[in-house]
């Protein structure tokens, strides 16, 4: 009588290596689109909050002549920005924070300050989309984006 052969069951060692291979290249590609997409929120958000505190600050100096004194702090104790907001500590999408003072060389100006943002290529986009969107001076030091009002 004839041998009948077994049909081997299961994977291969290369068969399984591919397919984690595969499995670890769509892995990668799913893990980079979704930091670019959540880096575009955060500087959407960001740059949200900005035009918040600016039209704030704005409100808030409509009784003054400058804006000497202007502060997170002051803006929130008069509930002109959101209170998500509180003082601007720890709140923007990086986990550093918002501020706001009148500016060093115009009291008739004020500068926004965004800190703690640890991508260079977000806070780029930061800056232009500021730049592009408010339309006025931002500018990059060090993790900080300021943009002068």
């Amino acid at each position: 009588m004839g041998h009948i052969k077994k049909k081997q069951k299961g994977f291969t060692l290369v068969e399984l290596l591919v397919a984690i291979a595969i499995g670890a290249v769509f892995s990668l590609w799913a893990y980079n689109s979704i930091s670019a997409a959540t880096g575009k929120g955060n500087v959407g958000r960001a740059a949200d909050v900005v035009t918040t505190v600016a039209a704030a600050a704005v409100e808030w100096r409509s009784l003054r002549p400058n804006f000497t004194g202007v502060s997170m702090t002051v803006l929130a104790n008069m509930d002109l920005i959101p209170d998500s907001l509180g003082v601007g500590t720890g709140t923007n999408p990086w986990g550093g924070n918002y501020g706001i003072a009148v500016n060093g060389t115009n009291s008739g100006q004020f500068d926004i300050t965004i800190t703690g943002i640890t991508d260079a290529g977000q806070m780029a986009s930061l800056e232009d989309k500021l730049d592009q969107a408010i339309g006025n001076n931002a500018s990059i030091s060090g993790t900080t984006v300021t943009v002068t009002f």
